[in-house]
């Protein structure tokens, strides 16, 4: 969520930064100078940017496995807020090769995690999903077993 007043002052430093290079070329010394100081003051009134942690290609299962590091772990070692979780999913690699958006999939745990960390950026209180290894039933389990038995 960026101001209007922060988009002001983005926007006068990226006119500084041209400014600056065309009376740097024209070696107008002074102008380029008011335009350095006209930059460093919008510089100042900036808001500081806003950190937030996305996790991407998760697992759950590696996790439980000693893999891989828990959201727990990775929130303490980075000491940045968690934004969101995305986990490890063939989607992905699909919608790259496709060159469509993993968002546009929203039947896809990856798609729906990304739209949700967008809505949690924008605000809106939004539970964290895909965290958790999901529990198979016994006939998961059983096919799961022939499987492995059958490869």
């Amino acid at each position: 969520n960026i101001s209007i007043d922060n988009k002001m002052y983005a926007k006068t430093m990226e006119i500084c930064k041209r400014a600056i290079r065309l009376y740097e070329k024209a070696n107008d010394v002074n102008n380029a100078n008011k335009y350095y100081k006209l930059y460093f003051q919008n510089e100042e009134k900036l808001e500081p940017i806003r950190e937030h942690l996305l996790v991407t290609r998760y697992s759950p299962t590696r996790v439980e496995r000693g893999d891989m590091l828990a959201l727990s772990d990775i929130e303490e070692l980075l000491a940045i807020p968690l934004l969101g979780v995305i986990p490890e999913s063939l989607a992905v690699l699909r919608a790259s090769n496709s060159g469509i958006p993993v968002t546009f999939d929203q039947e896809s745990d990856a798609g729906q995690a990304y739209l949700d960390a967008v809505d949690r950026f924008l605000g809106h209180k939004v539970p964290l999903r895909f965290v958790n290894t999901k529990k198979r039933t016994l006939l998961q389990r059983l096919f799961k077993a022939k499987e492995g038995a059958a490869a």
